[in-house]
């Protein structure tokens, strides 16, 4: 999410900081951040840091493991997560290793079905059914469910597709106390913006009324802008991230509160309402871009809380950062645009941001904002 005043008062109270890191220190140690992993199997519970106390928790990924204001982690799915606890500006982390429960599906490999399912996500499937065996589990036996459950791939990154809900059902087909064949159908739910981009792909989908709205929204300011006549990507991206910052402003009212205000966590927020959070801003980034013919990527990962931005990749084929949400000043400044964020390398922006995603890593400088605004201002 955006970093609210902590961005603004940071220069202010780093000397208070500083000050009682050393008072504290003594009563408060400082634990390594390459902690050591501990390892669960789903459905476990356990109870990390039990002394701190008015500490804030964040996990790096609610899908493998959650946790509670105070401190109670459960393993939700395999995989890793990182649980991180902040108190009076000192951190502390522990990170998680998920294992599945005793009896785990084949499909054949975890790996397949998670690639299966973000392709039929991509293609705005609304369902995916398939078949797989597990072994070593009686059909009666309660971890049967949860093993199944746990083998499921849930994950953010079906957010690049519009994707926000992913729900499973299955049945026993046949099988006996050593193999059984299941059959199960995972439902997509898309956001609006999904039945938008699929217009763009050349598919004739019916448009809800949300949808039409939207389009025709994207569709004023891709003519506005005059996006599909500029002749790089680069200018595609910038004149994008531009009038996004410059017309939207962050809405702190919606932060965490997504069911009260669904609007500011989609693309339908920033472009038609004017507002949102960092889901929004990224979404409508994604989905502007994509429909000009510019490769975008929807990124999640985590700042001072769960955070979401963009990769996209540039006329040289390199693929450069772009986080249009913290180039938007807060207090909101009208007509105000920050280019900060503005196609940075990976390690420039993990001094901010954290993320496990690995796809299409951004090393290179040629696109940085500020070597082409020096160039521009040659004679």
């Amino acid at each position: 999410m955006k970093p609210t005043t902590m961005r603004n008062a940071y220069c202010a109270v780093l000397l208070v900081i500083l000050v009682m890191g050393v008072l504290l220190s003594p009563l408060f140690p400082t634990v390594a951040r390459a902690a050591d992993t501990l390892e669960l199997r789903v459905g476990d519970r356990n109870q990390l840091f039990s002394s701190l106390h008015g500490a804030s928790w964040l996990s790096s990924d609610r899908f493998v493991a959650s946790v509670t204001d105070t401190g109670k982690v459960e393993a939700k799915g395999v995989g890793i997560a990182e649980i991180k606890a902040r108190v009076d500006g000192k951190e502390q982390r522990r990170t998680l290793l998920v294992r599945a429960p005793k009896g785990t599906p084949t499909y054949p490999s975890r790996d397949s079905l998670h690639r299966a399912l973000l392709q039929a996500a991509a293609e705005y499937k609304e369902r995916y059914t398939f078949q797989f065996t597990i072994k070593n589990l009686p059909l009666q036996d309660e971890l049967a469910e949860k093993a199944i459950m746990a083998y499921f791939p849930n994950s953010e990154e079906f957010f690049a597709a519009y994707c926000r809900e992913l729900h499973f059902s299955f049945v026993w087909v046949n099988g006996s106390a050593s193999e059984s064949l299941v059959e199960a159908t995972c439902t997509f739910k898309y956001a609006s913006a999904a039945e938008v981009a699929a217009s763009y792909q050349g598919q004739s989908p019916t448009l809800s009324s949300d949808a039409q709205v939207l389009k025709a929204r994207c569709d004023e300011i891709i003519q506005e802008l005059g996006l599909r006549s500029m002749k790089t990507r680069y200018e595609r991206v910038l004149a994008v991230h531009d009038y996004i910052v410059k017309n939207a402003r962050y809405d702190e009212t919606a932060l965490n509160k997504s069911n009260r205000y669904p609007d500011s966590y989609t693309a339908f927020g920033v472009l038609v309402e004017g507002k949102g959070v960092c889901q929004s801003y990224a979404e409508a980034m994604k989905l502007l871009l994509n429909a000009v013919g510019v490769a975008c990527d929807y990124v999640v990962g985590y700042t001072y809380e769960n955070h979401a931005w963009n990769r996209v990749q540039l006329d040289d084929g390199n693929w450069y950062n772009v986080d249009a949400t913290w180039d938007d000043p807060l207090p909101d400044v009208e007509g105000s645009a920050d280019h900060s964020y503005f196609c940075v390398t990976d390690q420039k922006l993990r001094k901010t941001h954290t993320w496990t995603d690995t796809r299409n890593r951004c090393t290179s400088t040629e696109y940085s904002y500020d070597k082409i605004a020096a160039l521009l201002k040659r004679p």
